[in-house]
């Protein structure tokens, strides 16, 4: 994000009700969030390359699966860093419009992440369009993206996924609390 500057963004907020169209504003609001991301360094994109190959494996696996379209693993800042569609789809979209759902992903699941603490951690995120199900699994700094088959068996599908990434990597966020809990106990 080089080049934008607190200046920059006071022009781009001011200038958001002057978009048209909800797309524009959607794109400006990943915008201005990939840039705080971007200034308050976090971690969420940086995955280490054990972190992707043992993504990528898990990925291959859940593609092998009937009726998956796609499964892949996106970091904080909406960019895929392992998985792909199965060898056999073609993919309904263009590869600019399949970098703007990951990044609506990432965003969408960052500003549900913020009712955690009054609604409870979200266990995953199901969006039935015409043609396919979307499917959004939170794993720590990461999202696992899913698409189906519109008629897939989705919890069936979500479960086998959690499995496959709580047995491989522990990472779930509630399986990371209770390890950060059971550190910080040792310490007491």
């Amino acid at each position: 994000m080089k080049g934008i500057d607190s200046n920059d963004l006071y022009f781009i907020v001011k200038s958001y009700n002057d978009l048209t169209t909800p797309q524009e504003q959607i794109y400006l609001l990943v915008i201005v969030w990939r840039y705080f991301i971007y200034m308050t360094n976090t971690s969420s994109s940086l995955t280490t390359s054990d972190q992707i190959r043992t993504f990528q494996n898990i990925c291959d696996k859940v593609c092998a699966e009937p009726k998956i379209r796609f499964c892949g693993v996106i970091n904080g800042m909406g960019r895929l860093v392992a998985g792909g569609f199965k060898d056999d789809i073609k993919p309904l979209h263009n590869e600019e419009e399949r970098k703007m759902w990951y990044m609506q992903s990432a965003l969408e699941m960052s500003m549900k992440k913020e009712f955690g603490n009054n609604l409870g951690n979200i266990d995953h995120i199901v969006t039935y369009r015409g043609n396919v199900t979307l499917v959004n699994i939170p794993i720590c700094d990461h999202v696992v993206l899913l698409s189906t088959e519109r008629n897939a068996d989705v919890i069936q599908i979500v479960e086998y996924t959690k499995e496959l990434f709580d047995f491989n990597n522990n990472t779930r966020p509630e399986n990371k609390k209770e390890e950060e809990d059971l550190l910080v106990s040792e310490f007491i």
